[in-house]
């Protein structure tokens, strides 16, 4: 009977300890802890890489810290970068340097072998059963907000020097340094010695010439007033002198002036038009009989013409001054003899005359010295 039991019954499997969870350098908060849910092992380590987003911020730390507390799981830090490292400190994670650190230090069976006795925790077979609750650091409480974290300075390991190749170079003695430097010097200053002797050169002569300048036109004023030369004013001191002087004596005259003037007038146009008014611009050509033209002085407008009963036509009449065109007195001319319209008009509808003569056309010579 005991022995179908021994034969039917199923070994339990032995409970999984550690787990190494690598991360990747985008790997966000959320990511690690879905991980950290999907794990059964009751050790959890975390690998994480150069730069990890997950690294930069304690906070991140201890929500990964109280995930796994939560879930009775010991969670383990494994990052080469120091700062890293100590931001998953002061969330109060166990942290190692790589891997074969983690393994030598913090791997199932490597901890808990003392002096025979098991330690409060083992499974009997002298391994240590990792829990959670009974590993784990305690963890502070979560601030609200995400303060500022003190980075713990690691520090930096030596690296062994590297081994010389071949025979060591012996040190340049001071004497031969300055030796070489004033060789040098001494060729610079021969270079240049014998580059002005022997590179091309050019003269060049000049041969200043004289110039004319002017003639310059200044107005200077003399002034009694002023007692010294002004440049700028252009102004020199001057004496006013006051002496008699008197001639007399009798000459021909033999010079001519000559004085013209053009004969001037009024005319009266009449517009005959019933239909539209006319108008006269100044500078219209009237002129007689005898072709003697007189320019209008003014611009005039003259209404059309009305009509009276039974059948009479009344013209509107203006009048505007005259100006001979030629100069003398053959402008001067009698009363109703300017007849002749500008150009261009309509003779049976305008009309004009002059009612008064006009006058004050002349050309005299006079005798003058």
């Amino acid at each position: 009977m005991s022995d179908e039991l021994t034969q039917g019954a199923t070994p339990a499997a032995p409970p999984v300890l550690s787990h190494l969870v690598y991360l990747d350098v985008d790997d966000e908060i959320t990511s690690a802890a879905a991980r950290i849910r999907s794990t059964e092992a009751n050790r959890i380590t975390l690998v994480l890489p150069y730069g990890s987003r997950l690294a930069t911020s304690r906070i991140n730390f201890r929500l990964l810290a109280r995930e796994a507390a939560a879930r009775g799981k010991r969670l383990d830090i494994v990052c080469a970068d120091a700062s890293a490292r100590a931001l998953a400190a002061a969330a109060g994670l166990p942290v190692h340097a790589s891997v074969a650190a983690f393994e030598a230090h913090g791997a199932p069976g490597a901890e808990g072998e003392t002096d025979g006795t098991e330690p409060s925790g083992t499974n009997g077979s002298g391994t240590q059963a990792v829990g959670g609750a009974a590993s784990q650091r305690s963890l502070p409480e979560l601030a609200d907000d995400d303060t500022a974290t003190r980075v713990i300075t690691a520090p930096r390991r030596t690296s062994p020097k590297v081994p010389l190749v071949g025979p060591a170079r012996p040190p340049v003695p001071p004497r031969v340094a300055v030796g070489v430097g004033l060789g040098v010097l001494a060729a610079v200053v021969i270079f240049g010695l014998l580059a002005a002797q022997l590179l091309p050169s050019a003269t060049i002569v000049l041969h200043p010439r004289s110039a004319d300048l002017g003639p310059l036109q200044l107005t200077v004023e003399a002034r009694a007033v002023v007692t010294a030369p002004d440049a700028t004013n252009l102004v020199i001191p001057a004496q006013r002198f006051t002496f008699p002087l008197e001639a007399s004596n009798t000459f021909p005259a033999t010079g001519t002036k000559v004085l013209q003037a053009k004969a001037t007038g009024n005319v009266t146009f009449s517009n005959f038009d019933t239909g539209s008014a006319n108008r006269i611009d100044a500078g219209s050509i009237v002129k007689t009989r005898s072709d003697i033209e007189f320019a209008t002085l003014a611009t005039v407008t003259l209404p059309n013409a009305t009509i009276q009963f039974p059948f009479t036509i009344v013209p509107s009449t203006s009048t505007v001054g005259v100006e001979a065109v030629l100069t003398g007195p053959e402008g001067n001319v009698g009363n109703n003899t300017i007849v002749v319209i500008p150009k261009g008009e309509n003779k049976r509808l305008l009309k004009v005359t002059n009612v008064e003569a006009t006058s004050g056309g002349a050309h005299e010579e006079r005798i003058v010295v």
